[in-house]
């Protein structure tokens, strides 16, 4: 676009022809105005993709910490389609529940949760992931049947 103003302004002061560089330049506005929306419009539409996929998510998903080993905090990742209640726990490896870190009302959508480890010893963790759509009091109860909801349990390593 550059090398054209310049060949433009080059060729007038050389005596090209008789027309006013008003013209010139605006003819140049004007181009570079419709390249410009041109540009805003593909920027909109990869916005409108980008937001799309990540304000729908598919399915459940629980992914694993990152960082792993970790010291002393990690991220973790989960997602839902559906509104539900959420329980995101951290048990030791004979079981003992540890800490919970979520125990609430989410709506369908991508999370994420940095987990800081400080307070806890090093070792291998469990942390579950249990959605209910119904009854808060069933999130993650194994024995609940109903093909409603959703249970998934990953390992991470705290290194100290």
């Amino acid at each position: 676009m550059h090398a054209f103003i310049n060949r433009e302004i080059l060729s007038r002061s050389q005596g090209g022809d008789n027309r006013s560089y008003g013209s010139v330049f605006e003819n140049i506005e004007a181009k570079q105005n419709a390249i410009n929306s041109l540009i805003s419009k593909v920027i909109r539409k990869e916005k409108n993709i980008f937001t799309e996929t990540v304000s729908k998510p598919n399915g459940y998903s629980l992914s694993q910490n990152y960082p792993n080993p970790f010291n002393p905090s990690t991220k973790i990742s989960y997602t839902i389609p559906k509104e539900g209640f959420v329980t995101l726990k951290i048990y030791d490896v004979l079981g003992k529940e540890v800490m919970t870190i979520v125990n609430e009302t989410k709506q369908a959508g991508f999370y994420e949760i940095e987990f800081n480890g400080e307070s806890i010893a090093s070792g291998f963790y469990l942390y579950r992931l249990a959605v209910s759509l119904s009854n808060p009091l069933e999130a993650g109860d194994p024995s609940v049947s109903s093909g409603h909801g959703f249970i998934d349990v990953k390992r991470m390593i705290l290194l100290k």
